[in-house]
């Protein structure tokens, strides 16, 4: 190791060293834009350092998470284990040189071989004791190739243009091998802990040859067809080859990284899809793990295989992998805000390019554009047009099946309409008058741009075409022509000032369209031949229905006269500094410079001052557009779309808006460890700050939708019972961790784990505290109390049963004032010596016959027989169903099946099914209908939802789903319901009898319950089960006599039918579309409680 490697471990233990002094800092998920060039394992394995040309990341291998940016000074130093520290050895090296020549390699990180010129001998130099120590032959100047060894082998690997390798002892330079094999050598392999290496020709097979422990004897393989990435030792010391193999899988021709027990013979593992190879490897000190970064293409524009801007890490003995370490936003190319302030939209170029139109009277995703390689954009002077400018098409040129799409240099233009997201048009840059690349070509069109002369012309073939019909009509000079592509129909523009549209076959005028200008450049025909575009000198369009003649779209775009590298307006003039890579903001009139804006994290891309502000747009290559206030040079707003279509907006004060999907992606910073982001999400997450920003910046008045997003935040607060006073800047928070949290490893081969939690409060005595494993909390949703104890610190040692596979491991602890630590997610992966097969535990409890006959059904009962027959069939031997029905469904059974699931294991899964009548009593609790339910007072002898949720809480099962098919088995806003009368005349199979009735909207908007739903994740954990309910809380349920099932039970039922294996995310996706497909959007099931990550298999 050399003296860069210990520095820059000390650097990230002082850190480590300070965590707790530092605030937590908002984490986003992003990653390089370029080529990764290396990438290096430190800590033992805990962090990595990845380096491209302009950025060096560290990132945390347990979770995944960017961590912060190295400077250059802290990274650039790269962990190698031939560098050498040049600094420490520059005086010796320059004198050295002078006599010496040319550095051919380090053997060591002390000992550095020279070659001089016109001579066949090479010298090796020892630098720290700066003496030679030995002398050896290795060829003609010019026929050098490299030297290759590895600090865990005693031998070095000199290879020649002329092919030939020499193997010397380091020691004394003694040569072992020496072999010519005619061929050129383009790469050796040297193991990292085992004497043998492999050689590597171009477009050939590869050869291995071993050493023997005194380094008399060599053997020879010869490995087939492969290209060897790396070649290691296994623990039980057996040879083990990573390679990357060709396949051909029914005419797809792939490559995949092969894990290969040299030893045995034996293929261990293949991980697909590394069709151009890999560019980069690194493993950990104990060769457990390795992450790789495979090549792919580095340009937009042509064929240039190079390394990835990702990396991943897998297992090195089971092919498992651990993490993706790549960015979730793609590089911006252009942003643009309409002149109304109404929308954004931001364009990429790379994947294929696309646009994402935000509506900023909202903040929220609009739609997305899927346009072809993106370079810019403008919106119409309305704002109701986009027209997107790209600088590539793919092209079916036909000419054969395996060719495809080709990628061909083909500027074109996009019109969308902004509010519906549809496409108008594709204005082609370049046009063919008689479409010959159409083999049913029939006619083409000809004209005079001298007189008003058309022509049909009927093509028999390239060289014969003869006049078919003139088409007559026109007065004056003909400006443009264009004929359908399916032939019919042909459209010519005159300076007459009319558009003329013609039947190709009989040169009959279907239509005749005024226009207010003679100058038309150019017309054109959708793909299906409804709609005509006009294309105007002045750059307006205008879309005809072909049909009617009547105008359907009418595009103003104004023409753009912004000078390159500037922009201004009468206040400001802002000037691109491309070299530093920062904006400069000066007062036009004086000249003063008055800003600096450098908070961009790569090249600058869009700079635009919106109209009649003091506010500037801009994007960046890093991801982001920021919205500044030019008066006083700050940022006002920053977004980032992630994987997409997932949008979020933060303030600089750490406040921020995102979709779920955004938001789950977040995590906080503390020093080098990370916090998930549910526990913050509560305080940050805040659509209405972030809105009134939104509405400064776009010059809104209206703050109805600025409250009506603060109340829902204000209930979800009140939901999860938050006291807000811990949001307080300086309120006391207690601390919670797990102790000597880097002394475990991450594979575990031992069923249970013992942890010491170790937790303090400097002003509050501590209440309880608990431990979550993925999600599910091991001592109940409550926890463990230490109340009366009356202590500011607790020091428990707990033994954690672990789960099959991947363990995130958390701990927390509440204080007297209910104020919760934060939880730093420790990650484990259990592998079991012996594998246990999982059981199914299925509780169903269906109610057909009441007490009250009145308010019998019909198809309950058979819902729960129908679930775990279908149930059976998926698990066979290993399920156990435990059902009740009818009059066993009293409130005392139900509460004794728990008996029977405190006998399962953590790795077993738990569904319960419910399906009768949902009630709620007049306080608006919600109860599950009982045999002997009362119906008017459903809290006499009714099930509470509670009591039936406390069945999966506190038993070791960890994989929990409850399926609730009942009216109103959604939650229910108590603050948002207005009326609650009896249901009349409902129709049968109805499974309720209230109509619950929100609250009147006065402003057109989802009240704030509804909200509250859409924005935020559901971060109350709670027992950890994933509640899924038929109906939301002012629905009802439905069954239905043609299905002879409740709707929603059926949609189950058909999902096991379909689907051979799914997840419960899947199963709640695909169940509630059915259901409101089938219902009309009258019954829409909801999720009461969801696991965020772990995301199980339910079948």
């Amino acid at each position: 190791m050399n003296k860069t490697f210990y520095l820059l471990i000390y650097f990230l233990y002082t850190t480590l060293q300070f965590v707790q002094a530092q605030n937590l800092q908002l984490g986003i998920p992003l990653g390089h834009n370029g080529p990764i060039g290396e990438i290096n394992f430190i800590e033992d394995g805990k962090y990595v350092i990845s380096s491209s040309s302009s950025k060096n990341y560290l990132w945390s291998t347990q979770t995944g998470h960017l961590i912060k940016e190295l400077t250059l000074q802290e990274a650039k130093k790269k962990i190698n284990e031939n560098e050498v520290n040049k600094k420490e050895y520059n005086l010796f090296l320059e004198e050295t040189l002078k006599t010496e020549g040319k550095i051919r390699g380090f053997i060591d990180e002390n000992k550095v071989v020279f070659q001089q010129k016109n001579d066949s001998l090479c010298k090796v130099y020892n630098l720290e004791k700066e003496r030679l120590e030995y002398v050896f032959k290795c060829g003609e100047i010019d026929s050098f190739n490299g030297i290759s060894t590895s600090s865990s082998v005693p031998f070095f690997v000199i290879s020649s243009n002329n092919n030939e390798i020499q193997v010397r002892k380091k020691s004394d330079g003694t040569l072992v091998y020496y072999k010519d094999f005619g061929k050129y050598i383009t790469q050796i392999y040297i193991s990292k802990n085992s004497p043998f290496f492999i050689v590597n020709f171009n477009e050939d097979d590869d050869y291995l040859l071993t050493l023997d422990k005194k380094m008399k004897t060599v053997s020879e393989d010869t490995l087939n067809g492969i290209d060897v990435v790396d070649v290691i030792k296994t623990p039980k010391g057996e040879d083990f080859i990573l390679q990357v193999i060709s396949t051909n899988n029914e005419g797809y021709y792939n490559r995949n990284l092969v894990g290969y027990n040299y030893t045995q013979k034996k293929t261990v593992y293949e991980i697909p899809d590394f069709y151009d190879g890999v560019c980069g490897i690194t493993f950990t000190n104990d060769y457990q793990y390795f992450a790789v970064v495979p090549c792919g293409s580095t340009s937009e524009y042509h064929a240039s295989i190079g390394s990835s801007n990702y990396f991943v890490m897998y297992n090195t003995w089971s092919g498992n992998r651990i993490h993706s370490f790549n960015s979730k936003t793609e590089k911006i190319r252009s942003a643009k805000i309409d002149k109304n302030l109404n929308h954004l939209s931001v364009m990429t170029h790379t994947g294929g390019g696309q646009s994402q139109i935000i509506d900023l009277t909202t903040g929220r995703l609009n739609s997305i554009l899927n346009s072809e390689f993106v370079i810019d954009a403008l919106f119409s002077e309305d704002g109701n047009y986009l027209m997107m400018e790209a600088d590539q098409r793919l092209v079916n040129t036909g000419m054969s099946e395996e060719f495809g799409l080709e990628l061909l240099g083909r500027h074109s233009k996009w019109v969308w309409e902004v509010a519906s997201g549809k496409l108008i048009h594709i204005i082609e840059d370049m046009h063919n008058t008689y479409h010959y690349d159409f083999p049913d070509q029939r006619f083409g069109i000809t004209g005079s741009y001298k007189d008003s002369t058309i022509a049909m012309i009927t093509i028999k073939n390239e060289a014969m075409m003869e006049a078919h019909k003139y088409l007559l009509g026109h007065t004056q000079k003909i400006t443009a022509m264009e004929i359908s592509l399916d032939n019919n129909l042909a459209a010519t523009a005159s300076q007459d000032r009319t558009i003329k549209i013609w039947e190709s076959e009989t040169g009959k005028e279907l239509q005749s369209i005024k226009i207010d200008t003679s100058q038309v450049n150019k017309l054109q025909f959708d793909l299906k031949s409804r709609y005509l575009s006009a294309f105007f000198s002045d750059g307006s369009q205008k879309v005809w229905d072909i049909k009617t003649g009547n105008l359907s779209h009418n595009i103003i775009f104004k023409k753009e006269t912004k000078v390159d590298l500037e922009e201004s307006n009468d206040i400001y003039r802002i000037e691109h500094d491309y070299k530093n890579d920062l904006l400069k903001v000066y007062n036009k009139k004086s000249g003063e410079l008055l800003h600096k804006l450098t908070s961009h994290k790569d090249a600058i891309t869009t700079y635009e001052i919106l109209e009649g502000t003091n506010y500037l747009l801009t994007s960046s290559y890093d991801g982001s557009v920021i919205i500044w206030d030019l008066l006083t040079g700050k940022q006002l707003i920053r977004q980032f779309i992630f994987d997409k279509e997932d949008v979020i907006w933060i303030l600089p004060n750490g406040y921020y808006f995102a979709s779920k999907g955004a938001s789950s992606k977040l995590y906080y910073i503390n020093g080098i460890e990370s916090v998930g982001f549910e526990q913050l999400d509560i305080k940050f997450n805040r659509p209405d700050k972030v809105l009134a920003v939104l509405n400064q910046i776009t010059n809104r008045e209206d703050s109805r939708l600025i409250d009506a997003y603060k109340k829902a935040w204000e209930k979800r607060v009140l939901k999860l019972g938050i006291d807000t006073a811990s949001f307080d800047q300086g309120f006391s928070v207690p601390t919670s961790d797990f102790k000597n949290r880097t002394s475990y490893t991450y594979e575990q081969h031992e069923k249970k784990i013992r942890l010491t939690i170790v937790a303090h409060d400097s002003t509050q005595f501590l209440d309880r505290y608990n431990v979550w494993v993925n999600e599910v909390p091991v001592f109940g949703k409550k926890g463990l109390s230490v109340k009366d104890l009356n202590t500011n610190n607790i020091n428990e040692k707990v033994s954690i049963t672990l789960s099959k596979g991947m363990n995130r491991i958390e701990t927390s602890v509440i204080n007297a004032k209910g104020i919760e630590s934060y939880r730093y997610p420790l990650y484990v992966k259990y592998i079991p010596k012996k594998e246990e097969k999982e059981k199914l535990y299925f509780i169903g409890i269906g109610v057909d016959e009441y007490k009250d006959k009145e308010n019998n059904l019909a198809y309950s009962v058979k819902d729960i027989r129908d679930l775990s027959k279908a149930l059976k069939e998926k698990y066979g031997q290993q399920i156990i169903i435990d059902t009740l029905f009818n009059d066993q469904v009293t409130v005392k059974n139900v509460l004794a099946l728990k008996k029977q699931l405190y006998n399962s294991k953590v790795d077993d899964k738990v569904i319960i099914s419910f399906s009768g009548h949902g009630l709620l009593s007049q306080n608006l609790d919600y109860y599950l209908a009982t045999h002997d339910v009362n119906f008017s007072a459903p809290e006499e002898n009714g099930l509470l939802y509670d009591n039936l949720e406390y069945l999966l809480d506190s038993i070791p099962a960890r994989q929990k789903v409850l399926f609730i098919d009942a009216c109103h088995s959604g939650e229910v806003d108590k603050e948002g319901i207005e009326l609650i009368a009896n249901a009349e005349g409902l129709e049968d199979g109805v499974k309720g009898l209230v109509i619950v009735k929100q609250k009147e909207n006065k402003i057109g908007l989802k009240n704030s319950f509804e909200l509250m739903k859409e924005f935020f994740n559901n971060v109350d954990r709670a027992t950890g089960t994933t509640v899924i309910s038929a109906a939301a809380g002012t629905q009802f349920a439905q069954e239905r006599g043609e299905l002879k099932n409740g709707v929603f039970t059926y949609c189950i039922l058909k999902q096991l039918q379909l689907k051979e294996t799914m997840t419960i995310s899947e199963l709640k996706k695909e169940v509630s579309k059915h259901v409101q497909e089938m219902t009309n959007g009258q019954q829409q099931p909801t999720s009461r409680n969801e696991t965020m990550e772990n995301d199980w298999k339910i079948w």
